[in-house]
């Protein structure tokens, strides 16, 4: 290697020069290393005699220690053990710190050296990092941090390492992001335990501090902060060594900044158990349990408060040490797992208690929902009923459950009235009388139910309340008349602090209600039969009210006959056809129970007068009426008929039952909804018209009836009557003429064509007649067919 030309002139230059510049040294070393040596180690040690030389002549050259340094590292690693290797580079580093403190790069090449060793030096590592802060200013750092982050992550560093030198990285830059950093590392690291220590201690600073707090501000704010806390209370196999206190501080500010508080809840709540922490962490679920925000929130905190006593119950039966314990440290175990004696009575008591909390939850989402209401209170009742509440508290639920379902709601849920009939019976059981008659008295008049008739329903067990606490049955007949006549509330009502309405007046809808009237009715009928004084009191308020119908009055007409007032029923029955007279449909409802009323009253020795009075109203209502309630209207001529027959006036009987069925023809012409009540009525008069006045009146009417009907079933039907009848009467000829007569309106393809049709043949005595209606009908057959064809190119 001393025969290189190249080397042995740049070492003639070097040595002639004495101002020889870095760069002539560099380059000697250079080719030094590239010249061809028949021994490495001799080569190496010939470089290494040049950088020595140089940087004694120039010991604060940069790029000779860098070369230096570089040639230490890559060359001669090779030629020695790696220890003694190690120890060589790292003297050669601390010498160019030596003479360069201030370089960054030397600090930062010195600190990836001792990082890349293969054998960990966590405290040297340390060391170098403390020195190089201490001797670089505070603008040169951020080359050092990069790569002391960069060693925190690895591994083989101790978390006590990891948090001394994050937190001195932390001191001096305290952003977000730098935070975020650190906790990604011991995260990552597993360091569950170090992290939670570290966000109690960067969560929780001093408050004195202005700064600290802003800091703490931005940090709990941050969302993915909270998410990475709940994963660490959520990981297993770690124990905390820290505080649970401050850690519970965390949590509860964690609840106001997090995305899910209830997941974060439930995740402490875990970690307090699997940290040997039982009662508070019972104390946190079961603190979840009861503000649960929704029903499936409830049923998920419910499964695992059930899955986390199992597991404790399983454990504590399977494990085998507990049964070489005495029995002072058996207790002592079983006191510090499940807190009492019985170690299956939480979860019994969560089994219990969970169909109360579901309710609860349910009732936070839908706090109007009175079959909710209802719910609670029949799970209070068994509590009830087992000793564990009392009768004061089912009354208070009650009344808790009225107020939220009813205050300020221009219409309450029909659900709610069953709350008040609940209520008022469960203080009826438990002997408050009054109480019970209060609740009802507000919910009958005062609440304006979707439907009056839950008032009617709460004014019945009303009334039987008075009836069982008042000595005198009149007393609150009269308060009933009193209330109903008192005239509409005035004004909307308030409602008081205790849930009853300050106002007393009655909501119109429920004073003006028929059932609220024929209420009264049934107090007087049960205990004032015989006073016709105030029957006729009843009758007339019930005729000038708005309450008035047609209903009602035939209701009290017949509670006055059973009483015996038999001139109140008429009088009532009176008004009511006077008061329907503008109602077609309601005065023939009262028209047909006033003949009802007489027939019951008289029977046969109904006075004629009379009924022919009633019965010319009937007449007079029912072009109108019998296009509304056809059925009804025929049925009341057909018995006005019947009682006509009844009492031997056939003449008028039948007249009576042909009118009916040519009116109710004329009214209902064209609706086939109606075609079969019709052709009832037809065939019922002409079998009424035959029983009672014989052939010849029924050829008459047939012929009428032949003449007005349109319809090609009813005219069938009238035209098989008529021709049955002459059959019979030995008139083959004439059933034959009235058969050809009506045949053109028969379609034999029809339902009751063919009928008509097979019925006329089965009249034929001979070949002659039975081809003459053979021929007769298909004439018809095409005849319709052909019609068919028209209306469908049309």
């Amino acid at each position: 290697m001393d025969g290189d030309p190249r080397v042995s002139a740049l070492q003639w230059e070097v040595t002639k020069e004495a101002s020889t510049s870095p760069k002539t040294w560099a380059e000697l070393a250079r080719t030094t290393a590239a010249a061809a040596a028949a021994d490495p180690v001799e080569r190496a040690n010939a470089v290494t005699l040049v950088y020595e030389r140089a940087l004694r002549a120039f010991a604060s050259s940069y790029k000779l220690w860098t070369a230096y340094i570089g040639y230490r590292q890559q060359e001669t690693s090779r030629l020695c053990g790696p220890n003694e290797w190690f120890q060589a580079v790292r003297e050669v580093y601390e010498r160019a710190l030596a003479e360069l403190p201030k370089m960054p790069m030397l600090w930062v090449g010195y600190m990836e050296f001792v990082v890349a060793s293969e054998v960990p030096r966590v405290t040297m590592t340390r060391h170098i990092l403390a020195r190089a802060l201490s001797a670089l200013p505070a603008t040169q750092h951020h080359h050092l941090w990069k790569v002391a982050k960069r060693w925190c992550a690895m591994p083989v560093v101790p978390s006590a390492t990891v948090r001394a030198v994050w937190r001195l990285y932390l001191s001096f830059q305290r952003s977000l992001h730098a935070k975020r950093e650190y906790f990604q590392v011991l995260v990552q690291k597993g360091d569950f335990n170090g992290f939670l220590q570290e966000c109690v201690h960067l969560g929780l600073p001093n408050k004195s501090n202005k700064g600290a707090v802003e800091e703490r501000d931005l940090l709990l704010s941050d969302v993915s902060f909270w998410e990475t806390v709940q994963t660490a209370l959520q990981g297993k196999g770690w124990r905390f060594t820290g505080d649970i206190g401050p850690l519970r501080e965390l949590v509860a500010l964690g609840k106001m900044h997090c995305a899910s508080p209830v997941e974060l809840s439930m995740a402490f709540a875990v970690f307090l158990y699997g940290q040997g922490h039982m009662q508070e962490g019972r104390q946190e679920l079961r603190q979840l349990l009861d503000e649960a925000p929704e029903a499936q929130t409830l049923i998920s905190l419910y499964h695992l408060a059930v899955e986390v006593e199992d597991q404790l119950v399983e454990s504590f039966a399977v494990d085998p040490d507990l049964r070489r314990l005495d029995d002072a440290a058996y207790n002592g175990v079983v006191q510090h797992l499940f807190g009492d004696g019985d170690p299956l009575s939480h979860l019994e008591r969560l089994a219990h208690e969970f169909p109360l909390l579901l309710n609860q939850a349910q009732l936070r989402n839908s706090p109007h929902n009175a079959t909710l209401w209802l719910k609670r209170v029949e799970l209070l009742q068994e509590d009830v009923y087992a000793g564990r509440s009392t009768f004061d508290d089912l009354v208070a639920l009650y009344r808790q459950a009225i107020q939220q379902c009813t205050a300020g709601m221009s219409r309450v849920d029909g659900a709610a009235a069953q709350l008040f009939s609940s209520c008022a019976q469960t203080l009826i059981r438990g002997g408050k009388l009054d109480s019970a008659i209060a609740v009802l008295s507000e919910g009958t008049w005062c609440v304006p139910f979707t439907s009056a008739a839950l008032n009617v329903q709460l004014l019945g067990l009303l009334v039987e309340a008075q009836l069982m606490s008042s000595a005198s049955p009149l007393s609150v007949r009269d308060a009933l008349a009193e209330r109903l006549t008192s005239g509409a509330r005035s004004g909307a009502s308030k409602r008081s602090r205790n849930g009853l309405l300050q106002s007393s007046a009655a909501l119109p809808h429920v004073v003006h209600h028929p059932h609220a009237w024929i209420m009264w009715c049934d107090v007087c009928a049960a205990y004032d039969s015989a006073n016709a004084a105030a029957w006729r009191r009843l009758v007339e308020a019930l005729a000038s009210s708005p309450a008035f119908s047609a209903e009602a009055a035939c209701y009290v007409a017949h509670k006055a006959y059973i009483c015996r007032q038999e001139s109140v029923a008429v009088m009532m029955l009176e008004r009511a056809v006077a008061a329907t007279r503008q109602q077609p449909t309601a005065q023939l409802f009262v028209l047909e129970q006033y003949l009802s009323f007489l027939y019951t009253r008289d029977g046969r020795q109904m006075p004629l007068h009379q009924f022919r009075e009633v019965f010319s109203l009937v007449q007079q209502v029912t072009p109108v009426a019998i296009r509304t309630a056809p059925s009804a209207v025929i049925d009341l001529h057909v018995s006005c008929a019947y009682m006509e027959a009844a009492i031997g006036l056939y003449g008028t009987a039948v007249r009576m039952m042909q009118e009916i069925s040519l009116v109710a023809t004329a009214a209902l012409r064209g609706r086939d909804e109606h075609l079969r009540v019709l052709q009832a009525i037809l065939e019922h008069s002409i079998t009424f018209t035959e029983q009672r006045r014989g052939y010849d009146s029924v050829r008459t009417y047939c012929g009428v009836l032949v003449q007005r009907l349109q319809h090609a079933l009813l005219l069938q039907r009238v035209a098989l009557h008529w021709a049955a009848i002459e059959k019979r009467s030995g008139n083959t000829a004439q059933a034959h003429l009235i058969l050809d007569a009506c045949g053109d309106s028969q379609d034999p393809s029809t339902e009751h064509g063919e009928v008509y049709w097979r019925l006329w043949e089965s009249l034929c005595t001979s070949v002659e007649e039975f081809e003459k209606v053979a021929r007769r009908r298909q004439q018809a057959l095409i005849r319709f067919s052909k019609r068919e064809g028209a209306k469908g190119v049309e």
